[in-house]
């Protein structure tokens, strides 16, 4: 006997609940999709650009750049921190790049200014550099606070060549400190800052894919 028009249609609702409630459940149970990030740090002098791998030795003077392209939209964080342990941050600076960056696309940090490239600048040396760069898929507010309160690499500040007496050390900004512009080629806090902000970064993460960190050692001995 077919089923009467009613019960096919009890069917049809019944099967429709049942594929709704399987969807919702694959989709609260399947892993977060995860993102990809490509970030390649740069020295550039006398037109030429230099990758700079893990251990390179850098120098005062030298400026560097760093090239991050992602899979999707995304809020990036490079901080600088050197063997004393002075901490500063790299991006985002008061240039035309803000977070977050747009994927698939090819940005060079720091930035621009009135149309002109700036690059980071090595003011001194820091023994062992170490550039830390997160890209999170959100913003990270207590991150962005606490690094509120550390140095920003800006331009105008001096670079030092020469070794100077520790008194006077402690008030130079070490490291990497400075942003200069293409045509200009030719005092951080101390402490476990990183430690801090690393602490930081668990509370935002509901998965593994969430936030995404790399760091880049470089060597930058004292004379």
């Amino acid at each position: 006997v077919p089923p009467s028009p009613g019960m096919a249609w009890r069917w049809i609702v019944a099967a429709s609940v049942a594929l709704l409630i399987g969807l919702s459940l694959l989709v609260s149970f399947w892993p977060a999709r995860s993102f990809s990030v490509e970030a390649t740090l740069y020295r550039r002098g006398q037109g030429i650009e230099e990758r700079l791998l893990p251990g390179a030795r850098v120098q005062p003077g030298n400026a560097l750049f760093m090239e991050v392209r992602a899979s999707e939209a995304l809020h990036f964080y490079v901080l600088n921190e050197d063997a004393r342990g002075h901490t500063l941050v790299l991006f985002p600076v008061s240039l035309d790049l803000k977070n977050p960056l747009s994927p698939q696309e090819v940005h060079r940090l720091p930035g621009r200014r009135a149309g002109g490239q700036q690059y980071w600048q090595v003011t001194s040396s820091g023994g062992r550099e170490k550039i830390i760069i997160i890209a999170s898929r959100r913003p990270l507010s207590d991150l962005e606070r606490e690094i509120a309160k550390l140095p920003h690499a800006e331009g105008g500040r001096p670079v030092t060549y020469e070794e100077l007496p520790a008194q006077a050390m402690s008030r130079i900004m070490r490291g990497i400190g400075s942003m200069v512009g293409t045509e200009a080629l030719p005092e951080g806090n101390a402490g476990d800052r990183m430690g801090t902000l690393a602490k930081l970064l668990p509370d935002h993460a509901e998965s593994a894919s969430d936030i995404w960190i790399r760091q880049i050692e470089l060597e930058n001995p004292e004379r």
